[in-house]
């Protein structure tokens, strides 16, 4: 009996040296798990024949909101502000910059281009609704380098009115909505 008594009062004796082990081991824990989110980095390669939109044109103007907190997740999504497309696509879209520069515009802006895998997972994590982010399995335009998402800006720089702001998720921003 006395033997158990000793066992159980030793156990006592330990549980608070236990107990401050294990809350300064998940304290660690944590701040290892905040130090690698702070420090990583998706791993991205741009395929070798697409190309950064402005080396062909640097007057299209850039404001990559993923690469921001300056969107409806309040986090910075990419890792970087840059935007890339497949070579016919970047060729479009510097044709219609250039066709409403001649129109008296000031041409294009975008918000959003070439998104790696990594960065898909990540948007439908925030936003797991396929009317408005495409499920990673299925992978999407943006991830081909086939999609942007733009607008039109005056000779100012200031956005015109395409009916919603970016990063809308109403009726008004479906795919099927004219």
């Amino acid at each position: 009996m006395k033997r158990t008594q000793y066992l159980i009062l030793g156990l006592l004796f330990m549980l608070p040296f236990y107990s401050f082990a294990q809350k300064k081991q998940k304290k660690q824990k944590i701040q290892k798990i905040e130090n690698t989110k702070k420090t990583q980095k998706a791993e991205v390669a741009i395929p070798k024949d697409w190309v950064n939109i402005q080396d062909l044109d640097p007057t299209i103007r850039l404001d990559i909101r993923y690469a921001t907190d300056n969107n409806f997740t309040k986090t910075q999504l990419y890792d970087c502000p840059a935007c890339y497309f497949r070579t016919v696509v970047a060729s479009s879209i510097v044709k219609v910059h250039k066709d409403l520069q001649a129109q008296g515009f000031g041409g294009l802006k975008m918000f959003d281009c070439y998104r790696p895998a990594p960065y898909q997972l990540r948007l439908w994590q925030k936003v797991p609704d396929a009317r408005f982010v495409t499920p990673p399995k299925k992978g999407s335009m943006h991830s081909r380098g086939g999609a942007a998402d733009l607008t039109v800006v005056d000779k100012n720089g200031a956005e015109l009115d395409m009916g919603t702001p970016f990063d809308s998720f109403d009726k008004k921003s479906y795919q099927t909505c004219t």
